[in-house]
């Protein structure tokens, strides 16, 4: 996107103030505020056949350890 462009390369200079950023950062919402009233995009969430259903983690599973086991890495630390 060009506009992100342009800020990001606006924002990356050396010598600005906070006047400079506070007027470019004005300048790069509203063009993208025009553009939104402009072309009407659907929002992904607004679409249901792109919302995909929040999923859990899969719950880790816990082996158990033999006496022996326990004993041998006491040991070792």
């Amino acid at each position: 996107m060009p506009h992100v462009d342009m800020l990001f390369n606006h924002l990356q200079k050396r010598n600005i103030d906070s006047v400079f950023i506070a007027g470019i950062t004005q300048r790069f919402t509203h063009s993208i505020q025009a553009i939104r009233d402009r072309d009407h995009v659907p929002s992904l969430v607004e679409n249901e056949e792109y919302r995909e259903p929040v999923q859990e983690p899969p719950p880790k599973k816990r082996r158990a350890m033999g006496e022996e086991t326990q004993q041998h890495l006491a040991i070792e630390v």
